[in-house]
């Protein structure tokens, strides 16, 4: 089956494209993570080869594609100075991290609210700079709009950048949630908001609830609510395997492959706000793995299809039109089965179990790498050559 890791999607069965400026002849791709820009003309998209290099491309305005340059990108770029091997990678805002196989984090483009953890203070780096103290001994990383989180060998979780450690300000510096000391399975940061599964599989939520994205039962439409320390999810005390967490929602795949979510409407097939999880239409058992976004989701079946649902004002649902979707669609034109999943701001793109990278959506800033900027409403093909 496929999953989320490190905040990004993960594919099983990678295949061989040509890449640009590569001096291999061919390239596998085995991980694909979407970001989520600030504005619908924003994002960037980054892809993970087999030999641990890290391609990235769309909008680079904060040196989030880590190529040296603050240059747009329409087709894909090598990351530079990553001096070993990468296992996965975690793509936010205008921000991306990488994990190396030695347990490193290291992360590059905007730095104004400490998404790099590097504690500099400065406003961005367009190369890889190194997390403090964070060297080795991580095994899973996520990264949301504005913040970072890891995940170590240990199980704990430790958290930097806008809100990073639950608290009503910014953290420069990796710091412990101290409620999540061990027995922590997975992570997934949203935009203002983290998540966990623990060791029971059950779902634990902190940070701004405005929507009820925490699904702790309330819901809030004026004051932002910050919760500094993880809250229980309602009805999810265990048997969920992977969590995504989008702006004003989340969404949780359980044991069974069925897709409950929480939060602002537009995203869990309803008009109504809700603090608590709800089933999705549909998705009752089937599915493999799940990607969030702003106010869009996406699932990919065990057959390998994909379905999406939510706003869709560029396509980002896939389905040949512009049209908001209450309950899930399916993805069209999608030669054979999909192993992956990506939703980043305004687009989302997909892994084929060929190897092949598809993207649709905005693409104002190549986003969607098939060296356009057109915005596209069905799946095209990554352009790595």
């Amino acid at each position: 089956m496929v999953g989320l890791v490190g905040g990004c999607a993960t594919g099983t069965q990678p295949g061989t494209h040509e890449a640009a400026g590569s001096s291999t002849s061919s390239l596998v791709i085995t991980t694909i993570g979407a970001g989520r820009g600030d504005n619908p003309g924003s994002g960037h998209t980054c892809a993970l080869d087999s030999a641990g290099g890290v391609w990235c491309w769309g909008e680079n305005r904060f040196g989030e594609l880590g190529d040296g340059t603050t240059d747009d990108r329409s087709t894909p770029v090598r990351v530079t100075g990553l001096k070993e091997p990468v296992s996965a990678i975690a793509v936010g805002g205008h921000h991306t991290c990488a994990l190396t196989r030695s347990g490193a984090v290291k992360c590059w483009g905007i730095n104004v609210r400490g998404q790099l953890g590097d504690g500099s203070g400065s406003e961005s780096s367009a190369v890889p700079v190194d997390v403090t103290g964070l060297q080795a001994g991580v095994v899973a990383i996520s990264s949301g709009a504005g913040h970072v989180c890891a995940l170590t060998a240990a199980r704990a979780v430790t958290c930097w950048g806008m809100f990073g450690g639950g608290a009503s300000d910014d953290v420069m510096l990796p710091v412990a949630i101290q409620a999540l000391w061990s027995g922590i399975r997975a992570i997934a940061a949203g935009t203002s908001h983290t998540c966990i599964i623990t060791a029971a599989g059950g779902v634990r939520c902190w940070g701004s609830g405005d929507w009820g994205q925490l699904g702790d039962g309330k819901t809030f439409t004026k004051a932002i609510p910050i919760s500094d320390r993880p809250v229980d999810v309602v009805g999810l005390s265990s048997g969920v395997q992977a969590i995504a967490a989008g702006d004003g929602h989340t969404c949780a795949l359980t044991d069974g492959g069925a897709v409950n979510c929480w939060g602002g409407n537009l995203a869990n097939s309803t008009r109504e706000n809700s603090g608590v999880p709800i089933a999705v239409a549909g998705l009752g058992s089937g599915v493999a793995s799940i990607a969030t976004s702003y106010w869009h989701t996406c699932a990919v079946t065990d057959a390998g299809a994909v379905r999406c649902w939510g706003n869709n004002e560029y396509g980002q649902l896939g389905d040949g039109t512009r049209s908001h979707r209450l309950t899930p669609v399916q993805v069209g034109r999608m030669p054979g089965r999909i192993t992956a999943v990506a939703a980043g701001g305004y687009h989302t793109c997909a892994l084929t179990s060929a190897g092949g990278v598809l993207c649709w959506g905005s693409n104002a800033t190549g986003q969607l790498g098939d060296g356009t900027t057109t915005d596209r409403n069905r799946p095209v093909d990554v352009h790595f050559s």
